[in-house]
């Protein structure tokens, strides 16, 4: 798919921080967004030890921060439902 009129390689930013959402992406449409975008992998922000915030934790306490968050609550509300229904479909829930 192309835009008119948008060269993506200079105006769309990915920069991607996750093992989990790479490996969850299908191979044909990871491949598209590392080709068709300015595409920077980065070490994953969830795993500790790599020099990153070590962002997945086994405690809500950050979730219940984020979501209590006025400016944020909806976005942080929707991004927690969009993971928690991708994963229970990988699970076959």
């Amino acid at each position: 798919m192309k835009l008119p009129g948008i060269d993506a390689k200079t105006r769309i930013h990915i920069v991607q921080h996750s093992d989990w959402n790479e490996e969850s992406a299908a191979p044909a449409n990871l491949d598209y967004v590392k080709n068709n975008t300015n595409y920077h992998r980065i070490a994953d922000g969830n795993a500790t030890g790599n020099g990153t915030p070590g962002l997945k934790t086994d405690s809500d306490v950050e979730w219940v921060r984020a979501t209590n968050h006025a400016t944020t609550r909806s976005y942080w509300k929707s991004a927690r439902a969009i993971a928690t229904n991708i994963t229970m479909r990988k699970a076959g829930i």
